[in-house]
């Protein structure tokens, strides 16, 4: 059996049993979070007709960091050999054993934001504070736990500026996008799965069992999630996915020093991954500043709600948009083997996908009597 095949064995190994286990969570969660009054109840911009459940967002982060937490366990006891599926990987122990304190900061990091997130859904912090937080999680990862992007630049303050600035944006986008049933949740296992294949075709082993865990437990979750939505993930939810996923792009290897014959431009992969999610936090951001407005205060200006003013239902504007994300992100997948020329054009692609969506998204239909903002 290849390499390539026994990664993608054990990528389907550690994705069922993180699926599994979000989905029952997911399923407790349903049935406990009323009578908790753990609930999104409806009132302003807020849709639904009843109020809905949360814990959604648990779910997802405790089925992560279970799975996890059990092979960092095995890679530490030298135990990964003692499974069939896993046997392989013994030889790359060591090696997941020299990272299990970078992992152990990543998941801390995540558990800070998952319960700041849990705190917003019961009290509404303001995004100050929520802002203050992920930026001293963020800071915190980089500097303290070396989770950072390199850019072909010597000098450390560079990447970890650079760094913060990522993961403070995707934790957020991703959070932004949490407007519409099954959306954050859909478009985040869209881009884990594709920043999965790409560290599957580099045969990084920590990335990659990080990645699979992540998008089973998003799976889990989806099911209760799609429209019409039976749980709400909320804060506690769509902050740690953006910084899970932020994460796993900065930790994915996309360029390759040994191999000369590596395009560095590939290192554009994840903002080609992130493609809507980053279309939709900044065109969010620029409308509600041309509107004079925060662009942290709560609206019905993001993709999804344009779309459904469109005609779209909910459930097709969530298709729409896992399409859009499909359509850019699958690209990224072949930035790894050509050269620059075809690198440009396919991130050239993804800019003119996203400028017709814009265009689409603005130009007011004939039956249109307000305007769409």
């Amino acid at each position: 059996m290849n390499t390539q095949t026994l990664f993608w064995q054990m990528t389907i190994f550690l994705a069922l049993p993180a699926a599994l286990t979000s989905f029952l969570l997911c399923r407790l969660m349903r049935s406990l979070a009323p009578k908790l009054n753990y609930v999104d109840k409806p009132a302003g911009r807020k849709n639904h007709a009843a109020p809905m459940p949360y814990g959604g967002g648990i779910g997802i982060f405790i089925s992560l960091t279970l799975i996890l937490l059990a092979g960092a366990l095995l890679a530490y006891h030298g135990k990964l050999d003692a499974l069939k599926s896993l046997h392989w990987t013994a030889v790359h122990q060591p090696g997941v054993a020299s990272k299990l304190h970078q992992f152990a900061g990543i998941l801390f990091g995540g558990l800070i934001l998952a319960t700041l997130g849990l705190f917003d859904d019961l009290k509404n912090l303001g995004p100050w504070t929520k802002l203050i937080f992920e930026c001293a999680v963020a800071a915190m990862v980089v500097v303290g736990f070396d989770v950072r992007l390199y850019l072909f630049v010597e000098s450390p303050w560079f990447g970890w500026i650079v760094s913060i600035f990522w993961i403070v944006i995707i934790t957020n986008a991703f959070n932004f996008l949490d407007n519409a049933d099954g959306l954050s949740a859909g478009v985040a296992l869209i881009c884990a799965a594709v920043l999965l294949a790409t560290t599957v075709a580099g045969k990084q082993i920590f990335v990659s069992a990080y990645l699979a865990c992540l998008a089973g437990a998003l799976a889990g979750f989806l099911i209760h999630n799609f429209p019409p939505a039976k749980l709400f993930m909320g804060d506690a939810g769509s902050l740690a996915i953006g910084y899970f996923l932020a994460i796993g792009a900065i930790l994915t290897t996309f360029y390759n020093e040994a191999n000369p014959q590596t395009n560095k431009l590939a290192v554009l992969i994840p903002i080609i991954v992130m493609a809507i999610p980053l279309y939709d936090f900044f065109s969010v951001i620029a409308l509600r500043k041309l509107a004079g407005e925060s662009p942290f205060k709560g609206d019905h200006r993001h993709f999804s709600h344009r779309l459904m003013r469109r005609g779209l239902s909910p459930r097709q504007t969530v298709l729409t948009i896992y399409l859009a994300s499909g359509a850019t992100a699958v690209g990224a997948i072949l930035m790894r083997y050509v050269g620059t020329g075809p690198a440009i054009l396919i991130f050239l692609q993804t800019l003119c996908i996203v400028a017709i969506i814009g265009i689409l998204e603005y130009t007011p239909s004939k039956n249109e009597n307000t305007r769409i903002a």
